[in-house]
């Protein structure tokens, strides 16, 4: 077997943890793979009759939290293995330390739900190192997922190597309104107190923050973390840029280098020499922000539909019953000016995608389990549960049940889906849009989905672009270092500990770790994924 270190292989992949198909039924011409086509054993139809016991390897799953210590034991697999016919071995760890660990050993499960998308080297890498197969030869087994690619054409290029391997089974978000889930929010109640508008402009921000520092008194008028700052581009946007990469009219750029950052941590930095940012920013975590909103210490934030809106009105329901979040716009300089940038998610996530792995001995079997949630019923199963269980046809719109909604155990909505289906996690399926519309049922979580799609974001958006192991290379040896120097000096400018006037010395440093040539292989790559 064909493998460098995995420990170096290891060392690497951490410094990543940030047209109409052709290969469906043919593959794309000079297509090559190392698997091997089989005769078919099953039927096209489910449940499948087998003896084989499928092993299946998820890596972090999101129903941890929910209490579950076995897949296998909860109704939504238990379910699947019915309509499926096909009996599998789940084991689920509790760390990376573990996944590392069986990786290393050399021995894999039939079905890795691990992220070879950031494998340093990217799937092909992978594969050539036989942790994974390439599903080219395989894909007469998958019509349903096939089927989904063939009609969503942009959708197939996410999902493929340049050179046309198909390596897993994504987690795709089946519409824009899954795509969007994290902006600006403010007190609605304080707004209307102090009879001032959302704010759309920077000028109105500030504003609106000094009000709430001078008039209710707060000691965090605007609280957030760097990490949601820096993914939603909240303020930068405002000045033409946002962290990272993204496309400007086909150019690849990298925000931190351009010259609208600048103005961007000026006013960062002047807003927190004024009072108007939390004076902790620098060490402020996720339960801090849920004191800082709850307590009535800050006014404005950044967060998600679900996880802010709805967990903070939620918990604040019962304690004072004229809390009220509001949902803002991406801020502009000029009122009225449409802005270009936002929080936007790919379509196709790396996180929870399927691969099979190079051990697997039923490889037809493995690809009929994972295309079962590309069909109509295995997607019903996936986003919504059992019909009369989980979920209820209310005039054609799949409803969810008390079970869910009004859980009898006490679970919360997010902790009872995960037992009941998976659409609020991720996975090897299509995920619904109808879900959302019930998570964030509150008119305000309806509202912010509404106002924070509100944008050009999806133009700016680096699709999921895939790099050599050459390039993968040369990327180890900056990212690391970029990543660690641009968010020290990010919160070093807003402290005030470096100056503005420094400003030169930055970008010559950020020359000197080599982020033109970050950029440059990212460009490179994003000209070959427009080809594929």
């Amino acid at each position: 077997m064909k493998r460098k270190s995995f420990i170096a292989a290891i060392a690497a992949m951490s410094m990543f943890t940030t047209g109409i198909l052709s290969g469906c039924g043919e593959k794309k011409d000079e297509v090559k793979t190392s698997a091997s086509p089989t005769d078919a054993k099953y039927g096209d139809t489910y449940p499948i009759e087998s003896s084989t016991t499928l092993t299946y390897w998820v890596e972090f799953p999101n129903q941890s939290t929910a209490g579950v210590t076995n897949f296998a034991d909860l109704p939504f697999y238990k379910a699947v293995k019915e309509k499926t016919g096909i009996d599998v071995k789940f084991t689920h760890p509790s760390s990376g330390e573990q996944n590392n660990m069986m990786l290393a050993s050399g021995e894999y499960p039939d079905i890795m739900e691990i992220d070879f998308y950031n494998y340093p080297g990217g799937p092909s890498k992978a594969i050539e190192e036989e942790y994974i197969i390439p599903l080219n030869d395989y894909l007469q087994f998958a019509p349903n997922f096939c089927k989904y690619l063939e009609e969503h054409p942009d959708v197939d290029k996410m999902c493929k190597t340049d050179d046309g391997i198909y390596y897993s089974f994504p987690f795709i978000r089946g519409d824009k309104s899954l795509i969007v889930f994290c902006g600006l929010m403010l007190r609605q109640d304080w707004l209307d107190e102090l009879n001032l508008e959302v704010p759309t402009t920077i000028d109105e921000w500030h504003t609106v923050l000094t009000a709430f520092k001078e008039q209710k008194g707060v000691a965090a008028p605007l609280s957030f973390l760097t990490s949601s700052l820096k993914s939603s581009a909240a303020f930068s946007g405002a000045y033409g840029v946002r962290s990272g990469l993204y496309i400007d009219n086909g150019k690849v750029k990298y925000g931190e280098a351009e010259p609208g950052y600048k103005e961007f941590i000026k006013t960062m930095h002047q807003w927190y020499e004024e009072g108007l940012i939390d004076k902790n920013v620098a060490t402020l975590d996720s339960k801090i922000l849920d004191s800082n909103v709850l307590d009535g210490k800050t006014g404005a934030m950044i967060g998600n539909v679900g996880g802010g809106i709805g967990k903070w009105t939620s918990a604040m329901k019962s304690v004072d019953p004229n809390f009220k979040l509001v949902a803002a716009p991406y801020p502009s300089l000029k009122k009225g000016e449409r802005v270009r940038f936002g929080q936007f998610d790919n379509m196709v996530q790396a996180a929870g995608s399927a691969s099979i792995s190079s051990s697997c001995k039923d490889v037809e079997l493995a690809m009929r389990y994972l295309d079962y949630a590309y069909s109509e019923e295995g997607h019903m199963l996936f986003n919504f549960g059992e019909e009369g269980v989980s979920y209820n046809m209310i005039d054609g719109y799949p409803t969810y049940t008390d079970i869910i909604t009004n859980n009898p155990d006490g679970k919360s909505f997010t902790d009872a889906l995960y037992i009941y289906a998976r659409p609020n996690g991720n996975g090897p399926f299509v995920q619904d849009p109808r879900y959302m519309e019930q998570s964030a049922s509150l008119p305000e979580q309806k509202k912010a989905l509404e106002v924070w799609s509100d944008n050009d974001a999806d133009k700016t958006q680096l699709p999921r672009l895939l790099l050599t192991t050459e390039e993968s290379d040369r990327i180890a040896r900056i990212k690391s270092d970029l990543d660690t120097y641009t968010s020290e000096s990010f919160m070093s400018f807003i402290l005030g500990t470096m100056s503005i006037d420094d400003y030169d010395e930055y970008l010559n440093q950020l020359k000197s770790i080599g982020v033109d040539e970050y950029v440059q292989v990212y460009q490179e790559a994003y000209e070959r994924y427009k080809t594929r």
